[in-house]
C-alpha cells in the first residue's frame, strides 16, 4: 500500500508546486527535470531508490497533468471574447437566490465557446424555477473566472468553474430538458430535503440544519452567520465531512451485521450522499478515504491511513488540478494530516504520563484522564497544520 502513497504524494506535491510556485510555462520543464532526477535516482541503493523513483516519476506526471489542464481549460476560457453573444447551456445545479438576482451553474454547450462550467447571474425572476437538466439559451457576456474585482482568485476554478457571465435581462429562454436529466436525481432528493427542512425547522435553526444535513450554507451566508462562526473558529462544525459518513455507515452496519455487506451496500449509498451534499472538498476527502477503508477488506488488504489520505488528495487533484487553490481542501487535508502525524504520538505521551502502567487509579479519575488525553491529542493534531493556514488565508486566528 505504501507504494501507492509515494505515487500519490509525488503527484500531489507536483500539482501544488505548479499551482503556487511555478509560472504556467514552467510546468513542462519541471516535468522533464523530475524525469532526469528519477533517472539519477538509479544510483541510490535498494529500497530508497524505488521510493524516490516512484515519487519523482509521479511528480513528472503531476507537472505534465497540470500543464495539460491549463492548456485545455484555462487558455480557452481566457480567449473568450469580451462581448455579448447568444449561448446555449444546461443547468447543473439548483439556482442560488440572491437579493436581486439568481446564480446559475451552467454547462456551456455552444460550439463557439469552451465546453465547460460557467457561473451566470441573471435578474429575471423566472430563473428561480429552473432545475438541473434544464436547457437554456441566453445573451451572455462572459469573462474568465480567474479574475474577481480586478484581483486573481482561485475561488471558481477550484470548483471547476472557468467562466463567469451576466445574462442580458429578458434574454433567458428555457428551451427544453436534457434527455438524461434523471442523472441529476441526487440533487433533486437534496432539494426535496431542503424544502422539507424549511417546513420542519424554525427560522433560527434552519440555516444550521441545512448546513449540517446537506452541506448547504446558503442560508448561513444570507444571514451573515458565517462571520461569528469563522471568528470563533468553529465554522468546521457545519461542514459535511467524515462524521456524517461515519453516522451513515454506522447506521447501515446495525442492519447488515458485517463489514463486507456494509461495504457492498455502503459504497453506492455513500456516492449518492456525496453528490447530495454538494461534493465539497471535505466530503469528497472523507468519501475517498472511507471508500478505501471499505475496499481494503474486500480486496484482502489492510487500510493504511497515510495511503488513504494521499490517494484521496491525488484523485481530487487529478479530477481538477486547480482544486489545489481551494482553502476548504487545504484545511480538510491539513487537519487529517495533523491527526495522523501528531495525535497518535501525543496521545501515547499523555497516556504514559497520566495513566502510567501499573498505577492503581479510581475508575472516575482514570476515565477523566483518558478523556483529557484523547481530546487534547486530537484537538492539537487537528490544529497543528490548520492554524498556520488559517492565519495565512484569513489574516487572523481564533
Amino acid at each position: 500500500m505504501r507504494k501507492l502513497a509515494y505515487c500519490a504524494g509525488g503527484f500531489s506535491a507536483a500539482i501544488f508546486l505548479a499551482h503556487f510556485l511555478l509560472p504556467g510555462h514552467w510546468a513542462l520543464p519541471a516535468a522533464l527535470a523530475a524525469v532526469v532526477l528519477a533517472l539519477a535516482a538509479l544510483l541510490l541503493p535498494g529500497a530508497p531508490r524505488r521510493r524516490v523513483m516512484l515519487a519523482l516519476l509521479s511528480a513528472a506526471i503531476g507537472f505534465g497533468w497540470y500543464a495539460a489542464a491549463s492548456a485545455a481549460r484555462l487558455t480557452p476560457a481566457e480567449a473568450v471574447p469580451d462581448e455579448l453573444q447568444t449561448l446555449a447551456g444546461r443547468v447543473t445545479e439548483y439556482p442560488a437566490a440572491y437579493e436581486h438576482s439568481c446564480g446559475l451553474t451552467v454547462l456551456l454547450t455552444s460550439p463557439d465557446v469552451p465546453h465547460c462550467r460557467a457561473r451566470l447571474y441573471v435578474s429575471d425572476t423566472e430563473a428561480a424555477a429552473l432545475r438541473p437538466g434544464d436547457e437554456i439559451t441566453a445573451e451572455v457576456k462572459l469573462r474568465p473566472s480567474t479574475q474577481r474585482y480586478g484581483a486573481e482568485t482561485d475561488a471558481y476554478i477550484s470548483k471547476g468553474i472557468y467562466l463567469i457571465g451576466n445574462i442580458k435581462e429578458g434574454s433567458l429562454v428555457h428551451t427544453g430538458v436534457w434527455a438524461h436529466s434523471r442523472l441529476y436525481w441526487p440533487k433533486t432528493v437534496a432539494h426535496a430535503l431542503k424544502v422539507s427542512a424549511q417546513a420542519a425547522f424554525p427560522a433560527d435553526v434552519l440555516p444550521f440544519a441545512q448546513a449540517l444535513m446537506l452541506g448547504d450554507k446558503t442560508a448561513l451566508y444570507a444571514q451573515d452567520l458565517d462571520i461569528p462562526l469563522s471568528t470563533t473558529g468553529i465554522m468546521h462544525t457545519v461542514a459535511v465531512s467524515g462524521l456524517h459518513l461515519a453516522f451513515l455507515l454506522g447506521f447501515l452496519r446495525l442492519f447488515t451485521g458485517n463489514r463486507r455487506t456494509t461495504a457492498i451496500i455502503g459504497l453506492p449509498l455513500m456516492i449518492v450522499f456525496t453528490v447530495m451534499a454538494g461534493g465539497s472538498p471535505s466530503v469528497l476527502r472523507a468519501a475517498f478515504m472511507t471508500a478505501l477503508v471499505l475496499f481494503a477488506p474486500l480486496l484482502g488488504r489492510e487500510n493504511d491511513p497515510p495511503t488513504s489520505l494521499l490517494t484521496a488528495l491525488a484523485v481530487l487533484l487529478a479530477a481538477n488540478p486547480f482544486a489545489a487553490g481551494s482553502v476548504s481542501l487545504q484545511l480538510s487535508f491539513a487537519s487529517m494530516a495533523g491527526l495522523f502525524c501528531v495525535s497518535g504520538a501525543l496521545h501515547r505521551a499523555l497516556s504514559a504520563r497520566l495513566l502510567p502502567a501499573g498505577a492503581k487509579l479510581p475508575r472516575l479519575r482514570r476515565n477523566v484522564r483518558a478523556f483529557f488525553a484523547a481530546t487534547t491529542a486530537s484537538s492539537v493534531g487537528a490544529m497543528v497544520f490548520t492554524v498556520p493556514l488559517t492565519a495565512l488565508h484569513f489574516g487572523n486566528i481564533s
